[in-house]
């Protein structure tokens, strides 16, 4: 995983300043952060005061969990494994199970099924989600085992050059026509002072052969995260994800739409009204393509509103010219977990989307229906 580039730079800022730090202040500056769901500032205190006593299972754990929430694999394991392989600790259950978890997405499966074996030993006579899950990811190694020795099929994936993969993230490419549109965490939103800025996203696009460079006009000109651009098979009205943080790491999305001109330039962008955007839910991932049995477009998207069957559900709703967007429907592949990035093939009439709640590789992984 890319690590964001500011987590280094507060590693920095943050030892410049610990010099005549007490345990106490760093104990309560990483509790502060924990809690206001900065996770990243949270591990960076936290190893402050485990500098005073490495060996606190407690701050350990603490660490462990906040590298976990910002999805640091490498170092919420190291975190977990010291504290249960070094120190012996059998105070925190779940150390265990996220350790098996974060192996187990790092692609190291014999370990992870050690822990999860740990976990379910030292566990097994609790009738917890953690155990349901640990038996369906059991379930899932031995899935991954069956797939490791079948034969490929002999696809090909080739990583983008760097003109286009920087050390951030790159997300949410769209082929169009000579075009190709993604989204780059490149950038920075503008801070208040005396505040760290966060990372944003800006739309990116290829033309031909000339570098990339950002979309120009109003749809960069903003501190929001802008993502997910889908364009109308005509041509004539885009689709994109405008997300804004709620808090230090959480961030909410409203899907939007902007005509085109003959130029490619963006005119009268309009937030999509509900029921697409519902106050208080996020509406993301939005995926425009036709409806071959209407002739109508049809707005495949991604939400966490009220009702669903999981977390984030994949949605569809078609578009009436008079009446504009109809009831979204919660569609049957949809799990008690995630569903995302939904894009759908009209000429094989295949829906591809990414899934983490049924048995898999581990984490997200990509079906097709």
């Amino acid at each position: 995983m890319k690590q964001p580039i500011w987590i280094l730079i507060l590693l920095f800022l943050f030892a410049g300043n610990s010099f005549g730090q007490t345990k106490k202040d760093f104990l309560k500056a990483a509790e502060t952060e924990y809690a206001a769901k900065n996770y990243y500032a949270a591990l960076v205190y936290y190893n402050n005061v485990l500098e005073f006593d490495k060996n606190d299972p407690e701050i350990i754990f603490k660490a462990a969990e906040s590298a976990r929430m910002f999805d640091s694999y490498s170092h919420a394991a190291e975190k977990y494994q010291y504290l249960i392989d070094t120190l012996g600790s059998t105070a925190y259950p779940s150390a265990s199970f996220y350790l098996a978890q974060m192996k187990q997405r790092m692609g190291k499966y014999d370990d992870a099924r050690k822990y999860y074996n740990m976990f379910l030993s030292e566990n097994g006579d609790l009738d917890t989600t953690y155990l349901m899950v640990t038996k369906k990811e059991l379930s899932a190694l031995d899935y991954a085992e069956q797939l490791s020795q079948k034969k490929p099929l002999g696809t090909n994936i080739e990583r983008l050059g760097t003109d286009i993969n920087t050390p951030k993230s790159e997300v949410a490419s769209m082929p169009y026509k000579d075009d190709f549109y993604y989204s780059s965490m490149q950038f920075n939103e503008q801070a208040e002072k005396n505040k760290l800025a966060r990372s944003i996203s800006k739309v990116m696009v290829k033309e031909g052969e000339n570098p990339p460079a950002l979309v120009k006009g109003y749809l960069n000109e903003r501190n929001d995260l802008v993502s997910n651009t889908t364009i109308t098979a005509d041509g004539k009205v885009m689709y994109y994800t405008l997300c804004n943080y709620i808090n230090a790491s959480d961030i909410r999305c409203s899907i939007y739409k902007s005509k085109v001109d003959n130029q490619g330039n963006l005119y009268d962008e309009e937030k999509l009204p509900e029921p697409i955007n519902i106050e208080g839910s996020t509406s993301t991932q939005p995926y425009i393509t036709k409806d071959e049995s209407t002739g109508k477009d049809m707005l495949f998207f991604v939400s966490d509103r009220a009702g669903g069957k999981g977390q984030l559900d994949i949605y569809s709703s078609l578009l009436d010219d008079k009446y504009g967007f109809a009831q979204p429907i919660n569609l049957a592949i949809n799990s008690s977990g995630n569903e995302i990035s939904p894009y759908f093939n009209a000429t094989t009439n295949t829906l591809y989307f990414s899934a983490d709640g049924r048995e898999g590789l581990g984490g997200y992984d990509i079906y097709k229906s």
